[in-house]
Formats: structure tokens, sequence, C-alpha cells
């Protein structure tokens, strides 16, 4: 799994579609296609300004404010988990540490 500082960015492989409010990826590779629900469409479709985990946690508790901080870690970590596992999004690196 990304650590929180790992950047990510979306997979070459990976063709999106939209279906009214439904994501749907499919890896030209695996010819396979996931949908996403609402949390993972708003963090797939982050992964455009954002590019490491925390920043997506911190966006999701924005977002998601009814929900705890330590469900909001464990729905990203999943989330991006499982994109990596399948192909989806690559790690690009480390995020530079911030500058105080």
């Amino acid at each position: 799994m990304a650590e929180d500082t790992e950047r990510l960015k979306k997979s070459d492989d990976t063709i999106v579609e939209r279906i009214e409010k439904d994501i749907l990826l499919t890896s030209r590779s695996s010819r396979t296609v996931h949908v996403l629900n609402e949390a993972g469409g708003l963090l797939w479709d982050a992964l455009d300004s954002f590019n490491s985990s925390a920043e997506l946690k911190s966006l999701l508790a924005e977002a998601r404010t009814d929900l705890p901080g330590n469900e909001v870690a464990d729905i990203v970590d999943q989330f991006v988990s499982q994109l990596l596992e399948l192909g989806l999004v690559e790690e690009i690196g480390v995020e530079a540490p911030a500058k105080s």
C-alpha cells in the first residue's frame, strides 16, 4: 500500500467512462471494468489535482464531515490499495516534505 507521502497518478492503461452518476474504470490490459461508488468517484476525480494519500484524506474529510477521521483514512487507504493492485493508478515517487 502507498504511504501518505507516496505520489500517485492515474495509469495510462485506464479508460474512464461516465454513465450518469457512475464512473466506470476499465483496464485495457486486463479488460476488467470497475464501478466507483460516490466516495471513489470523488477521490478518482481528485487525483487530477491531488496526488498523495494525505491530500486525498484531507479532501474526503472536508467533503464527508459526517465520517470520523479514522474511517476517512480507512476509506482512502482501501481505495488507493485496490487501485494500485488493479493497476488503475501508479506510484510515481515520494512527495517532498513541506518547508517550514
